[in-house]
């Protein structure tokens, strides 16, 4: 998912690159520069919390049967590793959402 965003905002940059080497900044309105700079702080909100997160070592112990009435079940939602995982959701659907309203705008020119 991380190299997703990555490969993404790469592009957005080359398109504001473009777009500035083709025929100025003009062409780039308020809203696509806004648009770009949401793009690429969510792109690294999103890095950067993958990064964060530790990876999942229960391993087979979950299909073979392992204690689901422990503590750390009971309160999963509250804990560092889950809210971190909300927040990365979180950070991944906003920046779908600001990729196509994005992409809109710059074929549209809104």
């Amino acid at each position: 998912m991380a190299m997703i965003a990555v490969c993404i905002s790469k592009s957005h940059v080359l398109l504001f690159i473009g777009l500035t080497i083709k025929g100025g900044i003009e062409q780039m309105t308020t809203l696509n520069i806004v648009l770009t700079v949401i793009d690429i702080i969510l792109a690294i909100a999103i890095i950067i919390l993958f990064l964060v997160q530790e990876g999942n070592d229960q391993g087979i112990g979950v299909v073979a049967g392992g204690s689901s009435d422990s503590y750390y079940n009971k309160a999963k939602g509250r804990t560092l590793e889950e809210q971190l995982k909300t927040w990365t959701v979180i950070c991944c659907v906003l920046f779908a959402i600001v990729s196509v309203v994005l992409y809109l705008s710059m074929v549209k020119a809104w």
